[in-house]
């Protein structure tokens, strides 16, 4: 089994959260892990940046965009706590909360349009998969930029004339 995406994080979340206590990040990390039964690879799988773990950082996604939709808050620094909004959540019991589900929300609204970059066109994101943390996306916009230059300093090197190196 693959590690989940961001979104596949943010229901367990909710449940988990669901009786009022606060809990802290670095316990969700250890009760999600176990719940969705990942393996010591997947728990060891760093970024591309080496900078976190992978699990680690999508879990950190989900608990960002529910706190932006205001579904759950944060007490304290690295602490969170299920909102009423969050328990009206669980009550509907939706099959999947993404961010599609949590544009209905006013706060996830505020997110959004505060943090859109209005120099972009829809063309430009129409291929960007909401399933995809934001993480994910620059780590493949890196992966694609990397071997676009690759290919075209092989082709500038391949188009000189061979004197050039002496």
């Amino acid at each position: 089994m693959a590690i989940p995406k961001y979104h596949e994080f943010m229901k367990p979340v909710l449940e988990l959260l669901k009786d009022n206590q606060v809990h802290k990040r670095v316990d969700m990390y250890k009760v999600l892990a176990v719940q969705f039964q990942l393996t010591e690879e997947e728990l060891e799988e760093w970024l591309p940046s080496g900078k976190q773990l992978v699990y680690k950082n999508r879990i950190g996604w989900a608990l960002t965009y529910l706190k932006k939709a205001k579904v759950i808050e944060s007490p304290a620094r690295a602490s969170f706590k299920i909102t009423e909004l969050g328990h009206k959540v669980l009550q509907e019991n939706p099959e999947v909360v993404d961010q599609n589900y949590l544009k209905k929300f006013e706060g996830f609204q505020e997110f959004i349009n505060s943090t859109s970059d209005n120099t972009l066109l829809d063309d430009d994101i129409s291929d960007i998969s909401s399933d995809e943390s934001p993480q994910d996306l620059l780590d493949r916009a890196y992966k694609t930029i990397s071997k676009t230059l690759a290919d075209d300093l092989l082709t500038e090197v391949m188009n000189q004339s061979p004197d050039l190196g002496e």
